[in-house]
């Protein structure tokens, strides 16, 4: 149960979704093309690597914010198991890009690379750091666009997911 709260499983399932709705707008139809499901898989793989690799990053802040909710703060996980899970994650969520096209892949290593420099040094500067997280966070449907051939059909639906997770951010930010 640890991992799947490291990971985010739920917030994966809707990342998942989100690649699937991109896919299908692009196309203006239901559909499973094995394409659209590779990068649905590849969405959930680095996301789970994404989510595992900030809380690494977040240990000591989260003993004390989250001691509850954050599986490497409570200690109910070891780092290597983490480490573990972010060299897997970044590893199948590239084969699943790689599955689809090298299009998908250049797409999959640039949300990486956001995903790994965001705690170390864009997570401390206001603004930049949300913007960061909105782009990434809001990036499903243009990735499932992208996996069908059609990635302009998924520009607006990005826009529109990354404006509400920047908003969602900020107020976080104010919250805390």
């Amino acid at each position: 149960m640890a991992v799947w709260r490291l990971i985010r499983a739920p917030n994966l399932l809707i990342a998942a979704a989100g690649v699937l709705a991109g896919g299908w707008i692009a196309l203006a139809r239901i559909g499973a093309p094995k394409e659209l499901l590779f990068a649905a898989l590849s969405g959930i793989a680095l996301g789970a690597a994404g989510n595992t690799w900030n809380d690494m990053r977040d240990i000591a802040a989260d003993r004390i914010n989250r001691p509850d909710t954050r599986p490497l703060a409570a200690g109910a996980l070891p780092k290597d198991t983490a480490n573990f899970l972010v060299f897997l994650g970044t590893l199948l969520g590239l084969a699943g890009a790689a599955l689809v096209s090298g299009r998908q892949v250049v797409a999959a290593v640039a949300a990486l690379v956001v995903m790994f420099v965001y705690s170390p040094f864009l997570k401390p500067r206001p603004l930049i750091g949300n913007l960061a997280v909105a782009l990434v966070a809001g990036s499903p449907p243009f990735y499932g666009a992208l996996a069908v051939g059609l990635p302009a059909a998924g520009v607006v639906p990005w826009i529109l997911a990354a404006w509400l997770h920047f908003v969602r951010e900020v107020v976080k930010d104010v919250e805390d």
